[in-house]
């Protein structure tokens, strides 16, 4: 308290002027020598205080008052701590900000990549990439899949957040526009798409418009799918980053269920890195892979043998129940994978299965409410 009360008091002698200083710096001392026990007062000596300790307290006082008259002639006191330039650390606010900017990026693929991506490959399966269509195909019934209206909304929010609200990110920021600007070109574009090819059209026109549909359709798809891959791969790095320093922070409270959460979901997240889904045919880094699946299937037996150790943390944990079923399933993909992997079988089911279970586990990780 008395170190308190010396630090509130230093602003206001720092506004006086020459004269009122002297008497700020009497009406200092005289305060503190009430503290000690020195001038009487109604507050009475501190009995555990011997003459010794009141000096000595009193020399640190006069010490303080030479100092704030040093800094009122712009001289800097011993040891004075605002000549000091601590570096900068990010702050619980900052990372707040940064959180909720990448939670409308995340928000924004979700909506577009995965779908985008399904309805480009629906189109290309039937239909010759370079010369377009003919409208003879065997399986030109498939059509395009529709593209999520909703997601228009989502990735201007999330645009217009990056633009007037800080953290300043340029790159992320540019690339979001980007794609709320073709995201908005491409969803009519496959709808006029998905209605000629259903409604059977092009017997109409002789494939006339389907023809002229397809360049449109595959650059604006391409540009949009490089935007999400372009998106994606900054905002996991950043998200990486916050979520490792999210990490460390409930590290040192203890071991705790949250804890094990967010590093499995950060090895799981750290596993799907090694598979290129942007590309069309999803190709793997298999020793990579191989190397994050164990280590996942290690993280993932750690967070259950917690769980089944503390049973009322997890049912304190709303959703806990939940998670945990929807890791278990995406550790059991990731398995697949990899032994179709390790005997050199194609892994395209396992692959698809694998993506999906990890959609569905972060989707429930987003419901958790830890006590």
């Amino acid at each position: 308290m008395r170190r308190l009360i010396i630090s509130l008091a230093i602003p206001v002698i720092f506004m006086c002027g020459c004269d009122a200083m002297e008497k700020a710096d009497q009406a200092l001392l005289g305060a503190v020598k009430k503290i000690v026990g020195s001038d009487e007062g109604t507050q009475k000596p501190d009995k555990a205080a011997t003459p010794s300790a009141k000096e000595s307290l009193l020399d640190q006082i006069n010490q303080v008052v030479k100092d704030v008259k040093k800094i009122s002639q712009g001289q800097p006191a011993a040891n004075d701590p605002l000549v000091q330039e601590p570096a900068a650390e990010k702050t619980s606010d900052d990372d707040a900000a940064l959180r909720e900017e990448l939670n409308g990026y995340i928000a924004c693929l979700n909506r577009v990549q995965s779908r985008t991506q399904s309805s480009y490959r629906r189109y290309l399966s039937w239909v010759n990439k370079e010369n377009g269509p003919s409208c003879k195909e065997r399986y030109i019934s498939y059509g395009l899949y529709s593209l999520y209206q909703d997601s228009i909304v989502k990735c201007d929010e999330a645009a217009y957040r990056g633009l007037e609200a800080a953290p300043e990110l340029p790159e992320l920021e540019k690339v979001i526009q980007d794609l709320a600007k073709c995201n908005k070109e491409l969803i009519p574009l496959v709808q006029r798409a998905v209605d000629y090819y259903d409604q059977e059209d092009y017997k109409d026109d002789a494939c006339a418009q389907g023809k002229a549909l397809h360049p449109q359709l595959v650059s604006t798809f391409e540009r949009c799918l490089d935007a999400t891959k372009k998106l994606g791969e900054l905002a996991d790095t950043i998200k990486l980053d916050l979520d490792k320093r999210d990490l460390k922070k409930i590290a040192a409270q203890g071991e705790n269920l949250r804890f094990h959460v967010l590093n499995h979901m950060i090895n799981a997240k750290s596993l799907l890195n090694t598979i290129n889904l942007a590309q069309q045919n999803s190709s793997i880094n298999n020793a990579n892979y191989l190397a994050q699946c164990e280590k996942l299937e290690t993280d993932f037996k750690a967070l259950s043998d917690y769980a089944a150790a503390h049973p009322q943390e997890l049912s304190d944990t709303f959703w806990g129940s939940s998670f945990m079923s929807s890791a278990k399933t995406a550790t059991s993909k990731a398995k697949f994978l990899r032994r179709d992997l390790e005997a050199g079988k194609n892994y395209r089911r396992s692959l698809v299965e694998l993506v999906k279970a990890h959609n569905d586990m972060i989707s429930s990780s987003n419901n958790l409410r830890f006590k």
